[in-house]
């Protein structure tokens, strides 16, 4: 019986901590859940196409929590998220992800977005003929279908000879208009195809669009008979058609380009008062006032003007102004301030001033040009206004035909010891050109450029920062003989370059270089350009306003660079200095001597940052014989030297940096002399 009673305790024994727990699973030690106090979404922003995924960067705290987590999406048609904190984007639209502790309750969420991948961009604005050469067009991208996470578009075209710009404004017929957003202002500017590539801000989404450039109008304007222009302060303000002289007037109307196909219409605002047929003819009808419209057809360009019709002419008054020029060394300009009530003008000529003069033209211009003239003639005009009752003759006008003038050179090319001028090629034989310091007196010639094909001088041996002046007279030779122009009205003033800088550069750390520049009168900015390679020095670094030393940093230990500095004037005139090399590498030592005693020299190098080391050399000659006399630690820079007395001794340093079993030198410090006791 004891025997079964102990089987029994003992097997109750066995039986009793699975049931204690089982039923207090809480409390056993080691079995406790650690609960939440803290969840924290780590995510700024989700933004998500459809398809894509992300992983949630959440924190919780405890780190070493042991209750269950919950994850769950506001709306599953839009996003879902797995139990690891996965989220997929199903369709486009705005869900809430939120992960929540089981037990504690803690929770964190975030709103995310799902976009439309991007599908396409389509680009709106484009005429189907064509753009027109010049011609400024706003085009409008569109990213397809819409709700795209990305909204913003970058435009770029292919090629120096057009320009697009998607900031700002765009002048369009004339008009500025304000650009939208994935808007873009073209214009391209020679004839032929292009390549017009749109693409999605920072995504790899682009697209190609052929452009075609041809030559159609892009600006319109209109000219009235002379006789028929009111002026204001010699401007142009409208016309006037006076019914007694004539009902009719045609409009001259240019376009640019020139070569493009010229097709217009033309409209008025009223016509009652004044028609206008598709040739630009005006037919007055009745006193009043009207505005005259002509448009381009291909491009819309257009202009505008104002008509008035009277009924009478006024009683012809006399000429009060005029204006005369020789041009091209074969035609005369003549012109006129316009006479009130004249209906045309008849142009007379002779080739003496009391000659028999011969009428040429009949305009109703308020100018003639007079060409195919001899060189070296001076020829005599008198312009007679007229209408249906009466007639004015104005003074005679003298113009003595003769070579053009160079009035403006472009300085193509201004250094500080020379300057290289460029200019048009005028119908003469040759030029001269003249220089002086002052703008008024003093010129000198100091060129004759005897082929009219050369249109370019280079004035050599110059000042810097100097200013100089010149002026041109150019001639034709006419059966042996020079006719000769007028000098330049308004001399060219051009001010050379300061003088170049002797820039020096010195190891600055073991990471940068000190470029020192000295300061050139005259100058106002001196531009820094780098390189690695000594025929490609290009690379901009940084402008100063003033001379001083600049530290170049975040450079390459052991490497050579190459420098060149630009010093500029207000001009933007600017002298170069040569190339210049430096090397990246601990700064120049240091190098102190002290006589102590009789043929005994103390010598100290100073301490230089990074140095592993340093060599002092010595000779008995200032400019070479030098060799190595000691190298030494950065912790023992000092040793006494000795020499003959009475004798004088030389001496340089250079620190170095040993890199990889390499040694990395500094340049050579000032040579140091002494002469022993």
């Amino acid at each position: 019986m004891k025997k079964y009673l102990s089987i029994f305790l003992v097997s109750l024994f066995l039986l009793f901590p699975f049931v204690i727990k089982a039923e207090g699973e809480e409390t056993e030690p080691g079995n406790e859940v650690v609960e939440l106090y803290g969840v924290y979404i780590n995510d700024y922003e989700v933004k998500l196409n459809v398809g894509e995924d992300h992983t949630l960067n959440v924190d919780f705290y405890p780190i070493d929590y042991t209750e269950n987590v919950i994850y769950k999406s506001s709306d599953e048609t839009i996003a879902t998220v797995s139990n690891t904190g996965v989220i997929h984007a199903v369709a486009a639209g705005k869900a809430t992800i939120s992960v929540t502790g089981e037990v504690s309750g803690e929770t964190d969420s975030i709103e995310i977005s799902v976009y439309n991948p991007i599908t396409d961009i389509e680009v709106t604005g484009i005429p189907e003929k064509g753009m027109a050469v010049y011609g400024s067009y706003i085009l409008t991208a569109e990213i397809v279908p819409g709700n795209t996470k990305e909204t913003e578009v970058v435009w770029d075209i292919d090629s120096d000879e057009a320009y697009v710009s998607s900031g700002g404004t765009c002048y369009v017929n004339d008009k500025e208009v304000e650009l939208k957003d994935n808007q873009a202002c073209v214009r391209l500017h020679e004839e032929g195809d292009y390549k017009l590539q749109v693409s999605v801000y920072n995504t790899d989404f682009k697209k190609t669009i052929d452009l075609k450039a041809v030559k159609m109008v892009t600006d319109v304007y209109v000219v009235f008979p002379a006789t028929n222009y009111n002026l204001v302060n010699d401007s142009l303000v409208g016309a006037i058609i006076y019914l007694s002289e004539g009902k009719t007037m045609q409009l001259e109307v240019n376009g640019y380009p020139s070569d493009a196909p010229q097709v217009y219409t033309y409209s008025v605002t009223d016509e009652s008062i004044a028609t206008v047929d598709d040739k630009g003819l005006v037919t007055a009808l009745k006193a009043g006032v009207v505005t005259v419209t002509v448009t381009a057809t291909e491009t819309g360009a257009n202009y505008s003007v104002e008509v008035t019709i009277k009924d009478k002419a006024p009683t012809l008054k006399k000429f009060t102004k005029f204006e005369t020029a020789s041009y091209d060394a074969n035609s005369a300009f003549v012109a006129w301030y316009p006479v009130d009530g004249a209906a045309k003008y008849n142009i007379y000529r002779a080739t003496s001033k009391k000659g028999k003069y011969k009428l040429i033209q009949t305009t109703t211009n308020y100018y003639y040009e007079d060409t195919k003239l001899k060189c070296g003639t001076t020829y005599y005009y008198k312009i007679q206004a007229v209408n249906s009752s009466e007639k004015v003759t104005s003074k005679i006008l003298k113009v003595k035909i003769k070579p053009d003038t160079v009035n403006y050179a472009y300085p193509e090319t201004v250094t500080d010891k020379k300057v290289k001028l460029e200019w048009y090629k005028l119908n003469v034989t040759g030029y001269e050109v003249y220089r002086s310091t002052k703008k008024n007196k003093g010129f000198k010639k100091v060129a004759t450029i005897k082929k009219a094909a050369t249109i370019t001088y280079t004035d050599k041996k110059l000042k810097p920062n100097t200013k100089y002046y010149y002026k041109f007279r150019t001639y034709k030779t006419v059966k042996g003989k020079k006719i000769y122009s007028d000098y330049t009205k308004n001399p060219i003033e051009i001010t050379t370059a300061p003088a170049v800088p002797k820039v020096t550069i010195t190891p600055d750390s073991i990471s940068s270089l000190k470029i020192n520049i000295p300061a050139s009168k005259g100058a106002v900015r001196y531009e820094i350009y780098r390189g690695t390679d000594k025929n490609d020095v290009n690379n901009y670094v940084m402008s100063l306003d003033t001379a001083g030393a600049y530290v170049d940093d975040y450079l390459n230990f052991g490497t050579i660079y190459y420098y060149k500095v630009n010093a500029c004037n207000s001009d933007w005139n600017c002298s170069t200095t040569s190339i210049i090399s430096a090397k990246v590498t601990t700064k120049v030592p240091t190098l102190t001597l002290t006589k102590e005693g009789k043929g005994k020299v103390n010598v100290s190098v100073g301490t230089v940052a990074d140095a592993t080391g340093y060599e002092v050399y010595k000779s008995t000659k200032e400019k070479k014989g030098y060799k190595l006399l000691n190298t030494v630690s950065e912790t023992e820079r000092t040793f006494l030297d000795s020499g003959k007395s009475k004798k004088t001794y030389y001496y340089k340093v250079r620190s170095y940096r040993e890199v990889d079993g390499t040694k990395v030198y500094s340049p050579y410090s000032k040579v140091v002399k002494v002469k022993v006791k």
